[in-house]
């Protein structure tokens, strides 16, 4: 009995590690899966580069919102070889832009809708910044999760295609200002899997 539970364990084991594994894949009009990083250039965040997030003027992104009212953001990224200016590349900046509520709405053809998150597209995938509209909801708080991507545009994996990740908060005028906790990304549910299947071993 007790090879049996062995057996099934690690066999639990290894079909949940099949599934959760993160993977890297290239995306040139945008991505959508942010729940582990940035799955498209590289493993790993850089602290060459630096997400930012401000009003559409220029001036600093407020600690509160105001129910229903609506405010254009300006983002993007510093950083890495996305910014080196050279008119003859293409494909070295991208973002991904997720809103925990409150309603996002596209300015022009840079950007693009895709699952409820808000991207670059193929035609704005050779910049360092982008515009958007966001109407705030009626309570609560709002995060704001940008991942961006600083790459040399070659269009293969290497060490000089760099990602950062930033999350920036909004809270309703008067409001609790508390956060509403993300799910847990793929690790976390891996090793939290890892750690059951090795108590069970432990205790058969």
């Amino acid at each position: 009995m007790k090879v049996n539970k062995k057996i099934i364990a690690i066999t639990t084991l290894l079909i949940i590690s099949l599934l959760l594994a993160p993977s890297l894949q290239a995306r040139s009009g945008g991505i959508n899966n942010v729940d582990s990083g940035c799955t498209c250039h590289g493993g790993t965040a850089s602290s060459d580069v630096s997400p930012f997030m401000t009003l559409g003027n220029g001036s600093a992104l407020p600690s509160e919102f105001v129910a229903g009212e609506t405010y254009t953001f300006s983002f993007g990224f510093t950083g890495g070889p996305g910014s080196v200016v050279d008119s003859a590349r293409q494909n070295t900046g991208g973002f991904n832009l997720v809103a925990s509520s409150g309603t996002l709405t596209i300015l022009d053809d840079s950007t693009q809708m895709i699952a409820g998150q808000l991207t670059h597209s193929t035609s704005g995938n050779d910049q360092m910044n982008w515009s958007v509209d966001w109407t705030a909801p009626s309570s609560g708080s709002a995060n704001f999760q940008l991942t961006v991507n600083s790459v040399n545009g070659d269009a293969t994996f290497s060490d000089d295609d760099y990602w950062a990740q930033s999350t920036f908060t909004m809270s309703a005028v008067g409001g609790s200002g508390e956060v509403t906790s993300s799910s847990a990304d793929g690790m976390t549910v891996l090793f939290s899997a890892i750690l059951l299947v090795a108590l069970m071993l432990f205790i058969s």
